[in-house]
């Protein structure tokens, strides 16, 4: 009988220690597959241009094995949230941080935590300057202020127009930029005004009832460049639901299904995209350069193409949007 007991007591220790060491097996594997955080802090959530920065983002993140992150405030373009966004990420010891960072007065004293961390850091269709970021990638503001410029030249011919600018909100110099670039390249062309800058804050309910103020307020106006995509959204709705398609001239931002709808059906006469994909997707790209010992550029321009409604199907069928 004691020998049966001894017998039994021995393998009920053989068993727990082959227990623990299975589970201390499984906890080292896990640590070994502990993937590498990324954080990208948008400017909004979805969005005809955001949404596609963040498959961008999640497809690299992919790509990589990395643990990727997008966030974004509820409500676009609150700055508050996104600087508590930033310090959450550099808290959960992110490696990388991406952003919509185009304020060095908001969001300079996060960066700058996130620098003494080594986090390395890249901005998305803005820059704050080399002392907060590693690099920034998309669209060169001088570059996209000419081609919108070049988009309402070739729908105006010798017409006179009075334009309207249509941006995000008076603090994105990204977007001021443009407007400069694309006043300078106009200011030649007598029979083009530009009247000036307005603000949708991304909000296309918000943007239509602008236009509509404004046209209601100065008749001449017959024109509107956007330089958001909400807010081109708003315009084209103005365009459709008052039935000026005739004798208003509309530039779009940005390739949403609804944006080119919009160009087909004549709300808006063109859009120009921005490679939002390329800008999620590059800037992870960059950062493993980074990581690895590399070396890339500062400035990195993803690019832009001017849709207009003759290339509105084939455009589509390339990305795969149904309109």
């Amino acid at each position: 009988m004691k020998k049966l007991l001894y017998s039994a007591f021995c393998a009920a220790l053989i068993l727990s220690f082959m227990g623990c060491s299975k589970k201390g097996d499984e906890t080292r594997n896990s640590a070994a597959k502990e993937k590498m955080p990324v954080y990208f802090v948008g400017i909004m959530q979805g969005g005809a241009a955001w949404s596609q920065a963040e498959k961008g983002f999640y497809d690299a993140c992919k790509k990589f094995d990395w643990d990727g992150h997008y966030v974004a405030p509820s409500t676009p373009n609150d700055t508050k949230t996104m600087c508590e966004l930033a310090e959450t990420a550099i808290t959960n010891n992110t490696k990388a941080l991406i952003g919509t960072f185009y304020s060095e007065e908001i969001f300079g004293d996060v960066l700058k935590e996130a620098k003494e961390k080594n986090i390395k850091i890249a901005t998305t269709n803005c820059y704050i300057g080399k002392d907060y970021q590693d690099f920034w990638i998309g669209t060169d503001p001088k570059g996209m202020g000419i081609t919108q410029a070049k988009a309402l030249l070739s729908l105006a011919g010798d017409k006179k127009v009075t334009v309207v600018y249509m941006q995000t909100l008076a603090s994105t110099e990204t977007q001021n930029m443009q407007f400069a670039a694309l006043k300078e390249y106009l200011k030649d062309y007598k029979n083009i005004t530009v009247w000036g800058q307005e603000y949708c804050n991304s909000n296309d309910v918000e943007a239509a009832e602008r236009i509509s103020n404004l046209v209601k307020a100065n008749p001449q106006i017959n024109a509107c460049i956007c330089a958001d995509g909400n807010g081109a959204l708003g315009v084209a709705n103005y365009v459709d639901e008052s039935k000026v398609k005739d004798s208003f001239y509309s530039v779009g931002i940005d390739d949403s299904a609804d944006i080119l709808h919009y160009v087909e059906n004549g709300a808006l006469d063109c859009t120009i995209a921005q490679n939002f994909y390329m800008m999620g997707y590059k800037s992870c790209e960059m950062i493993k350069t980074l990581i690895d010992g590399g070396t890339i550029p500062y400035d990195n321009d993803s690019g832009t193409i001017t849709i207009t409604p003759d290339k509105v199907k084939e455009y589509a069928a390339d990305k795969g949007l149904t309109l």
